[in-house]
């Protein structure tokens, strides 16, 4: 693998994808609280995490909750992220999101699509080198469909079909490349109505959503593990709070343009004055911090073997028998001293890569040691 470390998600348009990131991105800092290390991001990043921020602080002061009010990805984005060591800026393990108009996934909407003729492309080589695909789900959609009709319009309001498809493509790429980590993460979206862990004093439905997402997603996890069969992909079910303080009050399924059921959702804060706090999505990075930093720590021990294969060749330079003659001429043409300095060289080189990977160890220890929120589990 080359460049930064991808993920890709897949999921219709207005799902949240961008929300999604966002909780991501910034619940990583509560991930790495009293670690050495730090998140940066490109300017590009900064800026689109805090026009989403600056979104939701507006309607946190409006006491008024639109979803729609959040602007959707309308073009193909890539927040670019770095994970730092503090005390050694250079060890930079660079990362990259992928976020898209899910409408792309379907052929019949991509091909009418403006930007999609170029974008697309890259959205598929991001997602086919990305070892870790999340598919965001409406929660609400899952949870609220209460007759027949209801529940066959949530294959199409889900983008049920494109993701399969999506994913099974993807796991046959990661198949391909047995060395890689890959990891499938289904997170439901806005679950606060079906928890009572977070503020809420009435959610229990928590099983209930664990069985609709195992039941409407088994031909995902199905197809992703038949494909896989030389590379092994872990299975994350990771159900997130996106705000905390916003819970579904009340969800109608109407008819729209073309006569399809959709369903309209009405949310309200909770709590006086209404706080962030974003759940689970926190785990959901610190695993793919784990992914991250685990094939780091391997490509540092890659990147040691030509340090020790050329100290050996030098300490062999010097050991060998040359002769009176040929001393004589490795000494007086300086040639010794080069191997000298070359040898100190490369054993500076071997210790400093030697320093980094403890660094890297350390970080994947305490990473590790951080228990994974009771929400999630491994399919």
């Amino acid at each position: 693998m080359t460049g930064a470390f991808k993920a890709a998600m897949v999921g219709p348009t207005g799902v949240g994808k961008t929300t999604l990131l966002t909780a991501v991105l910034t619940e990583t800092e509560g991930i790495l609280d009293g670690l050495p290390m730090k998140v940066a991001t490109d300017e590009e990043t900064e800026f689109r995490v805090n026009d989403h921020l600056k979104q939701l602080r507006k309607a946190l002061a409006a006491k008024e909750f639109h979803p729609g009010a959040l602007t959707n990805t309308q073009v193909m984005s890539v927040y670019d992220v770095s994970l730092r060591v503090l005390d050694a800026e250079s060890l930079d393990i660079p990362f990259s999101l992928l976020d898209f108009p899910g409408g792309w996934m379907d052929p019949a909407v991509r091909k009418g699509a403006m930007g999609a003729a170029d974008g697309w492309p890259r959205c598929v080589a991001h997602i086919q080198e990305s070892v870790m695909l999340l598919v965001p789900i409406d929660a609400a959609v899952l949870m609220e469909a209460r007759t027949p009709a209801h529940r066959a319009a949530r294959t199409e309001r889900l983008g049920l079909v494109d993701v399969e498809r999506t994913a099974r493509e993807w796991a046959r790429v990661r198949n391909e490349r047995p060395d890689e980590p890959a990891v499938l993460v289904l997170a439901p979206l806005k679950c606060e109505k079906y928890f009572d862990d977070n503020g809420g004093d009435n959610g229990f439905d928590g099983g209930q959503l664990r069985r609709e997402v195992r039941s409407l997603y088994d031909k995902v996890i199905t197809e992703v593990r038949k494909q896989a069969t030389n590379s092994p992909i872990r299975v994350l079910y990771a159900p997130i709070d996106t705000y905390g303080c916003v819970e579904l009050a009340e969800a109608f399924w109407r008819p729209d343009a073309k006569g399809e059921l959709e369903l309209d959702a009405f949310y309200r804060f909770r709590g006086n004055p209404p706080e962030v706090r974003v759940k689970a999505a926190a785990t959901v990075m610190q695993e793919l911090c784990r992914m991250i930093v685990h094939a780091q720590d391997a490509a540092e021990r890659e990147r040691a073997v030509p340090l020790h294969e050329r100290a050996d060749l030098l300490q062999q330079r010097k050991n060998e028998h040359k002769g009176i003659l040929g001393t004589l001429v490795y000494h007086l043409s300086g040639e010794g001293r080069a191997v000298d300095r070359k040898l100190d060289e490369a054993r500076l080189g071997i210790e400093g890569v030697a320093r980094r990977r403890e660094q890297l160890q350390d970080a994947v220890a305490r990473l590790a040691g951080k228990p994974n929120d009771p929400r999630v589990e491994e399919w």
